[in-house]
């Protein structure tokens, strides 16, 4: 009884492929009657083969999601900020340093500081 199951499945398998390939082919013979003129290559489509035992793979199957890892409450620790300020008491500037300042926020230096 199995053995006539499968062998059932067989043929209805092979007369779909069937099905499918002369689908297949008048569809390339329709297409390359429509569009084919001298300027177009012809499509190699028509005389490729697609085995009918490949079964599809999973395509969304390529990339596992990392392990989410686990949500614990952050301990708080209060922590005292030191700050230090190191800089010298006057600050080396360049001449043209001044003149790049001066040439993109004079307009705000003015509008700040005033015209003095």
């Amino acid at each position: 009884m199995l053995c006539a199951i499968a062998l059932s499945r067989q043929t209805k398998r092979e007369v779909g492929a069937q099905q499918r390939d002369v689908a297949r082919a008048s569809a390339v013979q329709w297409i390359g009657q429509a569009c084919h003129n001298g300027a177009m290559a012809r499509s190699q489509e028509s005389q490729r083969r697609v085995s009918t035992n490949v079964q599809c793979d999973d395509l969304y199957d390529y990339a596992v999601a990392p392990a989410r890892p686990s949500r614990r409450g952050a301990k708080r620790t209060s922590v005292t900020w030191t700050v230090t300020d190191d800089w010298p008491e006057d600050v080396p500037v360049a001449e043209a340093e001044i003149a790049v300042f001066e040439a993109w926020f004079g307009d705000l230096f003015d509008e700040l500081f005033g015209d003095g």
